[in-house]
């Protein structure tokens, strides 16, 4: 994940919010500003997860490569050793763009929406009830913090829901198209998440096999969410009273959220990683966002 940002703010003790100097974000001023900066966060996550999936290519050539010749073999075979260093510059290549991009990003966020960064400055990584407490805090306090979060995730989750257009446009139903929206998510993850994983010194084998894990739960919740989504809109289009389409709704919202969250958190620790809790919070905000356009993709009309 791209580092954190630390913006000139303060963190408060025990479940106090984290406060920002008052900023053009108060008044609007910088709100479209604020918002490119989001999106190219956001396409910049695309671009690494691109970069991630060579890596994981090259590197698998590099991994096939190196089982099949000796070191000795390699360094004496002119023809062999050419193609071990080109599959080696491809994957160098590649690693340094996703570093590029991070770097690019972490500028990014160093001058994006205040409130965001204070949501990020709010988190210290761990699970204890103060820091849980702060953050909930800090986003209620600060709610273009939920702006940034779901226009980042934006970029992501139109390829997740052009690829369940696709689907329906094709005549498949509304379980197919949640299965190829869910599908999209993954590739998306996987590049992303092996690219970190190289970057933190891991090796092919433990990032492909760690990537694959996370990326197949969060793919998989998310074609359940997609397909959630449309069956509740089923429900709210069919008959009933109004109550009982709002209580539908809201049940399905936090349903969303919590599949959201599920997928970050569960993705973690299913590959021997403890979650980030700002991760796991951001999926489930993003999600209640994105569910209401996810249904119009998987519901049966």
């Amino acid at each position: 994940e791209d580092a954190p940002a630390q913006p000139s703010g303060r963190r408060a003790g025990g479940w106090g919010a984290v406060s920002l100097p008052r900023t053009q974000e108060d008044t609007g001023g910088g709100q479209l500003d604020y918002l490119l900066s989001d999106l190219k966060v956001g396409w910049n996550g695309i671009r690494k997860s691109i970069e991630g999936s060579r890596m994981a290519e090259y590197g698998d050539l590099i991994s096939a490569f190196e089982q099949r010749y000796t070191p000795e073999q390699i360094a004496s075979d002119p023809k062999l050793k050419a193609e071990h260093q080109l599959r080696r510059s491809k994957f160098a290549e590649a690693q340094a763009k996703a570093k590029d991009i991070d770097e690019e990003n972490q500028a990014l966020q160093k001058t994006g929406r205040p409130s965001f960064r204070a949501l990020q400055e709010a988190n210290d990584g761990t699970w204890t009830l103060d820091n849980l407490g702060r953050l909930g805090k800090t986003l209620v306090e600060n709610p273009g913090s939920a702006v940034s979060i779901v226009t980042q995730s934006g970029p992501a989750s139109v390829g997740m829901l052009a690829s369940a257009v696709l689907a329906r446009f094709a005549g498949f139903s509304g379980l197919t198209a949640a299965a190829a929206g869910g599908n999209a998510s993954r590739v998306v993850e996987f590049g992303s998440d092996y690219a970190e994983l190289r970057e933190k010194g891991a090796s092919h084998e433990d990032a492909y096999r760690d990537a694959t894990i996370k990326s197949g739960i969060v793919g998989l919740l998310d074609a359940v969410s997609m397909k959630s989504a449309g069956s509740a809109l089923d429900d709210v289009l069919g008959k009933g009273g109004f109550f009982g389409k709002l209580k539908t709704t809201g049940k399905e919202l936090a349903k969303q959220s919590g599949l959201g969250m599920a997928g970050e958190g569960l993705g973690s620790l299913a590959s021997g990683r403890t979650p980030d809790p700002l991760d796991v919070l951001a999926e489930g905000v993003g999600e209640l966002a994105m569910g209401p356009v996810e249904a119009i993709t998987t519901f049966s009309g």
